[in-house]
């Protein structure tokens, strides 16, 4: 008897994307794009301006520019392609995601390793190396 009771309150988890936004009143943010062009826009829809609704989306936008959404963004592609039945789709988008992941990877590494080089080892101007020697 007290499991039924426990189910009857239990509290359903959300499983398709707009149950979980409806848990999240104080805005949304959505990206549109044009596939064909590669142009895209980021539309807000604030609903709460109070501050600690500011104080949460400074936090997100930061997580957002620093990458640190991966799994949330994983599950969001897994959510709709569920919903949709996109599986195909979202297995595409997730390839695109780790080839443009690894490439950018990639490019940032050359980048920062140009960004250490030095045009003129120093030693070469200080004759660094023949003071060693001549000791």
């Amino acid at each position: 008897m007290l499991e039924i009771i426990k189910r009857l309150f239990k509290k359903k988890e959300p499983t398709t994307q707009e149950e979980i936004v409806s848990n999240y009143p104080s805005g949304e943010m959505s990206i549109s794009w044009n596939g064909e062009t590669g142009d895209f826009c980021v539309k807000m829809d604030v609903k709460e301006d109070n501050q600690d609704s500011a104080e949460t989306l400074g936090l997100l936008l930061f997580h957002l520019d620093n990458g640190n959404l991966t799994e949330t963004l994983i599950k969001s592609v897994t959510y709709w392609a569920e919903d949709s039945e996109g599986s195909t789709f979202a297995k595409k988008v997730l390839s695109s995601w780790y080839a443009v992941e690894e490439e950018m990877g990639v490019a940032i590494k050359e980048v920062a390793l140009e960004e250490d080089m030095l045009a003129i080892d120093p030693s070469e101007v200080f004759n660094l190396k023949q003071g060693l020697k001549q000791e």
